[in-house]
């Protein structure tokens, strides 16, 4: 089995990326929020004057996607 090469370390110039510098890159958490807009379509046959629950079809549309990565320390 072949070992990966050594990745030259940016900040440290002259040297390669150890485990101490690489575990702070593995505790990267990213979070997503699904932003919905929900509404009710009525049925046909229900008209729109009614106020009965449960006539109408749930409709959801999407509005927005919010993602945000943050580091564990």
């Amino acid at each position: 089995m072949m070992r990966p090469t050594p990745q030259p370390n940016p900040d440290k110039p002259g040297s390669v990326y150890t485990e101490k510098d690489l575990d702070p890159m593995m505790k990267l958490y990213e979070f997503r929020v699904y932003v919905f807009r929900t509404s009710m379509q009525m049925d046909a046959m229900g008209g729109g004057g009614t106020t009965t629950a449960g006539t109408g079809t749930d409709v959801r549309k999407l509005v927005g996607v919010i993602s945000k990565r943050i580091a564990a320390q």
